[in-house]
C-alpha cells in the first residue's frame, strides 16, 4: 500500500480522494497494481492541524517530518488545484519530497469508463502535458525604464519585437509537448507597444483555445488601445483580462483608468502601488550550496518563459543579454531548453526547468529598495548589488 497525500483541502481535494479510495484503488487491485491510502490532506499556509472527515489537514511543517519518516510517500494533486499556480516547485521543496513522487490528476469531470482511463488517471508530475502557468514577452523594450528591473527592459535602446511567424511556429511546436496552457501572460517590457498585440491573442485562443489570458501592463498606453483591443479580451476564456502594475507615475491617472476600463466590460485587476522594488542581482558567483537553497525559495522559478523557440524555468536567460551587451560582462545565459532540439520529450523539458542553472549562482538574496528610474546613461548600481 503505497501511503499519500493530498495537496490542499476543498472540494477538488475531497472528490480526488474518493476517486482514488472507490474507483482507482479497486481496479488497480484487480490487476496487480499497488493501492494508495490517503494518510492526509497538505493545506498550504499557516493552517492550523484540523480533522476533515476521518483524516488531518496537516500544516507544511508536519508534512516534512512525515515524509522524512517514510509516513507519506506520494503528493497527488487535483488537476483542478494545478490551474494557475505560478510557483508549485517552491512548495514540493519546502516539504522536501522528490518530484518524481507527485502526480497529477485528471480533470474530475472526466468520464471514466475504462481500465486504461483509470489507471492513467494519475500522471508523474515530470510527464504531466498540461502546464500550469506560461508566460512569454511581445517587447522587449518598455516606456519606463524602472531600476532593477530584471527584464533589463530599461537597457533596451531601440524597439525589439519577436518575430510573429517564428513565434506562431514555436506556439504550435509547444503543442507537441503540452496539450494544455491554463494561463497564459503577454508581457514586456511593455506589451502594449507591439502593434500586433492583437494578433497574439488570436493565437493563443487559436493553439490553446480553453487558455486564461493575462495582458500585464503599465497601462501608460491603455486608454489609447483602439476598441478591437478590449473585444478581443472580452472574447477570451473567462478569467481573461488586464492586469495593471501600478506605478509612481500613474498616480494622477489611475482613478480615471478605472472609470475607463469599467466601461469596457472586461476583468481587470490593478495592483497596489508599487514604491518599492526587489534588486537581487549580483556580481558574485554563488557556491552549489547557496545557488541550490536560493533556487528552491526562488519564486521566479515559475515564470516560465517561452522565447525565440526555448523554454526557462524565468526570464533571466533571455534578458540577460541586454545587461551584458550594456555593461560588457560576461554573465551566464544558459538555462533553456531548445523546443526543436532533437529526442527532446515533455518529460525532458520539465525535468531540465525544474533544477538550478549557472545564471541562477548571479542572483542574491532579494533587498528592497524604493522604486525609481535608471540614471541617463545608466550605472551598475542600477541592477547590481555591488
Amino acid at each position: 500500500m503505497i501511503k499519500g497525500m493530498i495537496y490542499q483541502y476543498n472540494i477538488y481535494s475531497q472528490y480526488l480522494r474518493q476517486f482514488i479510495e472507490r474507483g482507482y484503488n479497486r481496479v488497480v487491485e484487480r490487476y496487480g497494481g499497488e493501492p494508495i491510502s490517503i494518510v492526509a490532506y497538505w493545506g498550504i499556509g499557516n493552517l492550523e492541524k484540523k480533522e476533515a472527515e476521518d483524516i488531518y489537514v496537516i500544516t507544511t511543517n508536519e508534512a516534512r517530518k512525515l515524509i522524512a519518516n517514510g509516513e507519506i510517500e506520494v503528493l497527488i494533486i487535483a488537476s483542478e488545484n494545478y490551474v494557475w499556480q505560478q510557483d508549485f516547485l517552491t512548495s514540493f521543496f519546502s516539504i522536501k519530497i522528490g518530484l518524481d513522487n507527485i502526480y497529477i490528476a485528471d480533470r474530475l469531470d472526466k468520464e471514466y469508463n475504462t481500465r486504461e482511463s483509470i489507471i492513467d488517471a494519475l500522471t508523474p508530475y515530470y510527464c504531466c502535458r498540461k502546464f500550469p502557468y506560461l508566460e512569454f514577452h511581445i517587447a522587449d523594450h518598455c516606456n519606463l525604464k524602472c531600476a532593477d528591473c530584471e527584464h533589463y527592459s530599461g537597457l533596451v535602446e531601440d524597439a525589439v519585437f519577436p518575430d510573429f511567424d517564428k513565434f506562431s511556429q514555436d506556439i504550435r511546436q509547444m503543442r507537441k509537448f503540452f496539450d494544455a496552457v491554463f494561463l497564459f501572460r503577454i508581457l514586456g517590457g511593455e506589451p502594449l507597444l507591439n502593434p500586433r498585440i492583437e494578433d497574439y491573442i488570436d493565437l493563443i485562443n487559436e493553439v490553446y483555445p480553453d487558455s486564461i489570458i493575462h495582458v500585464v501592463t503599465n497601462a501608460l498606453l491603455l486608454d489609447k488601445m483602439p476598441p478591437s483591443f478590449f473585444e478581443k479580451i472580452r472574447n477570451c476564456p473567462e478569467g481573461s483580462g488586464i492586469f495593471i502594475s501600478y506605478y509612481p507615475v500613474m498616480k494622477n491617472r489611475i482613478e480615471d483608468l478605472r472609470k475607463f476600463l469599467d466601461t469596457k466590460g472586461i476583468r481587470y485587476e490593478v495592483s497596489d502601488e508599487i514604491n518599492m522594488f526587489r534588486k537581487q542581482q549580483k556580481l558574485e558567483r554563488s557556491d552549489d550550496e547557496e545557488v541550490r537553497k536560493k533556487y528552491e525559495s526562488c519564486y521566479q522559478k515559475g515564470c516560465v518563459n517561452l522565447y525565440d523557440g526555448k523554454l526557462a524555468a524565468c526570464f533571466l536567460p533571455f534578458t540577460t543579454k541586454y545587461f551584458n551587451s550594456y555593461f560588457d560582462m560576461s554573465i551566464p545565459e544558459d538555462g533553456f531548453v531548445d523546443l526543436y532540439e532533437e529526442g527532446l520529450t515533455t518529460e525532458i523539458i520539465r525535468r531540465r526547468i525544474s533544477q538550478p542553472f549557472e545564471r541562477c549562482r548571479y542572483c542574491a538574496e532579494p533587498i528592497e529598495i524604493p522604486w525609481h528610474t535608471i540614471h541617463n546613461p545608466s550605472i551598475l548600481e542600477d541592477w547590481v548589488t555591488v
